[in-house]
């Protein structure tokens, strides 16, 4: 009998302040619209304005990917977000 592979989903909660402000700043700094930001992200001009105003209750870590990557800084938000989860997860263990 042949096994099917399960996988189990680890959702993994942080908050970074100002995270919505750090996208709005940097796409202004770049001259980009949010129209063009999120047609780049495959979402809505209205849900890109929520989560820059920081009024989304939350926001899946591939939609904050998208937005970074449209607006070239992926690579530096992959890394914030890794920081804080090892601040708030990893290292409080560690104590």
């Amino acid at each position: 009998m042949k096994r099917n592979k399960t996988s189990v989903k680890i959702i993994i909660q942080v908050e970074i302040p100002e995270i919505g402000n750090t996208l709005r700043q940097k796409r202004q700094s770049l001259a980009l619209s949010q129209t063009k930001v999120a047609a780049n992200s495959d979402m809505s001009q209205a849900n890109l304005n929520r989560i820059e105003k920081e009024e989304a209750k939350g926001v899946p870590f591939p939609t904050l990917i998208k937005i970074a990557r449209a607006i070239g800084i992926d690579d530096q938000l992959k890394q914030l977000i890794m920081n804080k989860v090892n601040q708030t997860i990893i290292a409080p263990q560690n104590k």
